[in-house]
């Protein structure tokens, strides 16, 4: 159990628990009290309360700033960015870190759009096909009123954090 850096989750890691397997996980997550929800995150499993999350994140902000879910996109690569992907109208895959969400996008082509490219190059194609997309969209474009526009960027701003942090996490890890 990872809970060093998690102040309202914790995270459980099957490399760093010999005696445990992937069913026993599964048969946590399954059993879990509606209290609480789980992801699966860098290959270990997120788990939290049941109100938080990126997806009741994002429909918060959508409430707060007046904006549909149809008027929303999402950024992502791992299964805990598939609850996001169903309360917004498409997603933009940057790579498939799990299997589920090479399922998700197998299950429903048509709410996904796959980057070309991968790592960094991949983020910067598809923020680009982002900004096209909505800015070819004119009933979306007048959408972008001055309440808006603190949502995405504060969108943008909690994406590059989660990053910096996974990436510092990652670099702690091989030190």
């Amino acid at each position: 159990v990872d809970a060093r850096s998690y102040s309202t989750s914790f995270r459980i890691s099957l490399s760093r628990s010999p005696n445990k397997t992937a069913e026993d996980l599964l048969a946590m997550v399954r059993d879990l009290p509606p209290m609480l929800a789980s992801s699966y995150n860098l290959g270990a499993a997120d788990f939290y309360p049941a109100t938080s999350g990126k997806d009741m994140a994002a429909q918060h902000l959508m409430r707060k700033f007046g904006v549909d879910s149809a008027s929303c996109v999402s950024m992502g690569d791992d299964d805990n960015d598939l609850g996001l992907a169903v309360v917004v109208r498409h997603t933009y895959i940057t790579d498939f870190t799990a299997d589920t969400v090479r399922e998700a996008v197998a299950a429903d082509p048509a709410a996904f759009t796959v980057a070309e490219r991968r790592g960094f190059a991949a983020t910067e194609d598809l923020l680009t096909r982002i900004t096209a997309d909505f800015g070819s969209q004119s009933s979306v474009q007048s959408r972008l009123s001055r309440s808006l526009i603190p949502a995405v960027v504060l969108m943008f701003m909690s994406y590059a954090w989660i990053v910096k942090r996974r990436n510092r996490r990652h670099g702690q890890a091989r030190e």
